[in-house]
């Protein structure tokens, strides 16, 4: 989880057209292998299965969803989108041929747009499909590369591919690129995509319901918390399981001041959830903070997160930090590396639809508070993965209680959260990988904490 959030932290999502041609370099050519996680972009029956180790940035717009590949080392990127037609009369060949003349009426600075290449008769996945290549010049002799492919969703839907990438490097994005748009599955199971749809509408939903009151109860259940993360022993005792993580959650009133002093606004009042952890990592503990605020209106919120990981070849830490901050429509998430280099992100949210960074960590007990069941989907900006995700909470009743299977990310498996009559957390299982066993979060008293932790002879704080 670390070493993936390191290297999410490293990860630059925005590329516009202008900057490309001096920021994009070329990489060697590698055997291509796509992720095996497939993204959906909503309601459109479009999947898309990113490079491995590509940066996957899903875009919320007045122009519709989109979804947005970026290379590891940017030297290209891949817009997808599933624009609707109220021409019957479309095929893809034609609605290729509009875009290609948009796009080679494009003049810069350095001259107009050329064809490299079109194709109006290709077939992908049996399928009719088109392509075409633009070469973009830029100043100083270099050029952008755009290139399209568009393929049929249905009667009046198609999916469109853009690259953009140097024409320097265009020789080894071009196969990445073609292999994404070829390997998109189109026309995925209805009936996942309508309980897709439905689960956002009822995220919409829950979110627009939430009063103060509710997030005041959720903030009296988590006003101090305790969690041990650790993989449960054969035996079922405690003193044989394997430690590998503590937090500590705190959620109360605050104000905007706290986490931004010198904002305009930092008298504004709302919640704040603050969350100290240390991880046992491969070269000793990593220690992070997290400090979420957002106002009472949910119109507004900014957060902070710092990691101090271990260098081995240093008696200081390597530090990492995110600072973000919502304000309408737009996030603005700034990452700053161990090299000290910053990586900004700002991607267009559905406020409606997307969780403030309290209410992510609030979830479990709001969703118990409010007393819903089913199925609700949301957006929310991932740490983990530098980007907006949307994910899905399945609820049904447990006991007294609730049973909580969040899927935090498409294409992962869920994370159950057993949530007690209260509103208060039983346990969380996180699950293994094919040779791996399960985590499980547990509440545990400090006083506990610290005596399993010194008997095991782990480094406490």
């Amino acid at each position: 989880m670390i070493r993936s959030y390191r290297a999410a932290m490293l990860a630059a999502l925005s590329i516009s057209l202008a900057p490309v041609a001096a920021a994009l370099q070329p990489t060697a050519p590698t055997a291509i292998e796509l992720s095996d996680r497939q993204v959906v972009l909503d309601g459109s029956g479009l999947g898309v299965m990113a490079p491995i180790g590509a940066t996957v940035q899903r875009i919320r717009g007045g122009a519709g969803d989109s979804l947005q590949l970026t290379a590891p080392d940017q030297s290209w990127l891949i817009n997808v989108q599933a624009p609707r037609t109220s021409n019957p009369e479309h095929t893809v060949a034609s609605v290729a041929k509009t875009i290609q003349q948009q796009v080679l009426q494009t003049r810069t600075s350095g001259g107009r747009a050329k064809l490299i290449s079109s194709d109006a008769d290709l077939t992908l996945a049996g399928e009719p499909a088109a392509r075409f290549y633009a070469r973009i010049p830029q100043t100083g002799g270099k050029a952008v590369v755009r290139g399209y492919t568009v393929r049929r969703i249905s009667a009046d839907r198609f999916a469109t591919f853009e690259l953009i990438t140097t024409e320097q490097a265009f020789e080894s994005s071009r196969p990445v690129f073609e292999l994404v748009a070829a390997s998109a599955p189109i026309g995925g199971p209805q009936s996942d995509i309508a309980a897709k749809s439905q689960a956002a509408d009822d995220g919409r939903a829950f979110l627009a319901s939430l009063t103060n009151s509710d997030y005041e109860a959720a903030i009296n259940v988590n006003h101090d918390r305790w969690d041990r993360l650790a993989v449960p022993a054969a035996t079922g005792s405690d003193a044989d399981a394997t430690e590998l993580s503590y937090r500590r959650t705190r959620a109360r009133a605050g104000r905007l001041g706290e986490v931004a002093p010198r904002d305009a606004d930092a008298s504004s009042t709302g919640y704040l959830v603050q969350i100290d952890s240390r991880f046992l990592g491969p070269e000793g503990p990593i220690d992070s903070q997290g400090v979420f605020f957002m106002t009472e209106d949910r119109s507004r919120e900014v957060w902070t997160v710092k990691l101090a990981v271990p260098d081995p070849n240093s008696a200081k830490p390597v530090l990492w930090t995110e600072t973000g901050s919502r304000e309408g429509d737009r996030v603005t998430v700034t990452i700053r590396g161990g090299d000290g280099a910053d990586t900004v992100h700002s991607p267009r949210i559905a406020p409606d639809l997307t969780l403030t960074q309290v209410e992510r960590f609030l979830l479990p007990t709001l969703i118990s508070v409010k007393g819903s069941v089913g199925m609700l989907g949301f957006d929310a900006w991932s740490s983990r993965d530098a980007a907006l995700v949307f994910r899905t909470e399945t609820i049904e009743p447990s006991g007294t209680g609730l049973r909580i299977a969040a899927i935090p990310s498409e294409g992962e498996r869920p994370q159950v959260t057993i949530v007690d009559g209260e509103g208060g957390i039983v346990r969380t299982t996180l699950p293994g990988g094919a040779h791996e066993p399960d985590r499980v979060w547990a509440p545990v008293r400090p006083k506990r904490l610290a005596k399993l932790w010194r008997d095991k002879g782990l480094p406490l704080d």
